[in-house]
């Protein structure tokens, strides 16, 4: 029976160089401390639970392979491990924040195991290694195995993991906006990839899912929250609701959905309050427009989750000082604040605009990068400041 091992990297060692007293640390930590009773989990590697991990153990469910789950925690000893292992196949998920880190361990690998590289990044330099074998897809995948794809989850490797899982029922954006590389397109699962979804769930711990659909409602599949929220109340008593993620235009045409279909909390992409940056960035939204719907919400008593991105080049002491103000007017309503770095991600708009001179122009989770001017540098730093704090007091107002 081949061996097959799923190498996750622990969220303490991708942190590990970020101080545990640095003010957006301090903020996240605290939203899992104040948003426990509302059902915001966070394990102690992870997050979330690595979803590809899932999906191939769903697609290997049927087949004879031996699985196993190996969490990365220190570099050295995971070299010395796998080294160890007798594993025929080591598997990685390859992120801009984890590559040099699986570099470092192929270059050291003495095993005789194939190393396995899918992921959201170029892959390009692993391909030089005779026992690394990179993939696109799944069925890429199925085909070197010499298996049969089909899609399915399976999550027993973290039996009884207190989560918040993610539901897939479509992939895609119909949005232009200029600094997002997700497809401009819509591709809807089946109702039978769904529900294969929701009963895989039930391995996990929750009270809430987040929907994992880029901007909730562009698919015509999302009625089927209703029946889903039933089907999950069926084995897990304490489930609340979900969690979407969408446009503020998309709440003011859906909002008579929102109770029907359990939807517990919103998570709204405004990133920056003001009209001129929201316009060249091509965000299908407005200052007039992002009110109407905060307040549709309310009215509504959705829980509200505003997205913000520090850095668009465009910004300056002005713009930030408007959503603060914005921010501020709104402290009590807000249930969390989303907060990003800005990533120039590859093959948006926005890359094509910017040049890119390293990998840290690429991570959401540093906020210096190379195309920043001395003044943009100060008032990024500012206003990650500023708006960590109003995170940290809309935490507090909730306790």
């Amino acid at each position: 029976m081949d061996k097959i091992l799923f190498c996750q990297f622990s969220t303490n060692l991708i942190n590990k160089d970020f101080s545990k007293k640095e003010i957006s640390n301090i903020y996240y930590s605290s939203i899992w401390k104040n948003r426990k009773k509302d059902g915001y989990f966070k394990g102690k590697h992870f997050w979330e639970i690595p979803l590809w991990i899932a999906e191939i153990s769903g697609l290997l469910k049927k087949e004879n392979f031996k699985k196993d789950l190996f969490i990365i925690q220190d570099l050295k000893k995971a070299i010395n491990y796998l080294n160890k292992s007798k594993a025929d196949f080591i598997l990685f998920s390859c992120l801009e924040v984890n590559k040099a880190f699986i570099m470092e361990i192929i270059k050291a690998y003495k095993g005789k195991g194939k190393i396995i590289l899918g992921g959201y990044t170029d892959l390009t330099p692993f391909k030089k290694f005779n026992n690394v074998f990179t993939f696109e897809s799944l069925k890429d995948f199925a085909t070197f195995l010499n298996i049969p794809y089909a899609y399915d989850l399976d999550f027993s490797l973290f039996k009884n993991y207190k989560i918040i899982p993610r539901l897939n029922l479509s992939s895609g954006c119909l949005n232009h906006c200029k600094f997002c590389s997700i497809e401009k397109n819509i591709k809807e699962k089946s109702k039978r990839e769904i529900i294969k979804q929701v009963r895989a769930f039930k391995d996990l711990k929750f009270k809430l899912i987040y929907l994992n659909d880029k901007t909730f409602f562009q698919a015509k599949n999302h009625y089927l929250l209703k029946s889903i929220y039933r089907k999950i109340k069926k084995y897990n008593p304490d489930f609340k609701g979900f969690i979407i993620q969408t446009t503020a235009t998309a709440i003011l045409k859906h909002s008579d959905k929102l109770k029907d279909l359990k939807i517990y909390a919103c998570e709204i992409g405004i990133e920056s309050f003001n009209n001129e940056i929201l316009k060249d960035l091509n965000k299908p939204i407005n200052e007039k427009i992002v009110i109407t719907a905060i307040e549709k919400l309310k009215a509504l008593e959705v829980k509200i989750i505003p997205n913000f991105i520090i850095g668009f080049i465009q910004e300056n002491k002005k713009t930030y000082l408007k959503t603060l103000s914005f921010i501020k007017t709104y402290l009590k309503d807000f249930f969390i604040l989303n907060i990003y770095n800005l990533a120039i991600y590859q093959n948006t708009d926005l890359s094509k605009e910017i040049k890119i001179d390293n990998e840290n122009d690429l991570n959401e989770l540093i906020q210096d990068k190379t195309f920043y001017n001395a003044i943009q540098k100060k008032n990024n730093s500012f206003f990650y400041n500023q708006i960590f704090k109003l995170g940290l007091k809309v935490l507090n107002n909730h306790e």
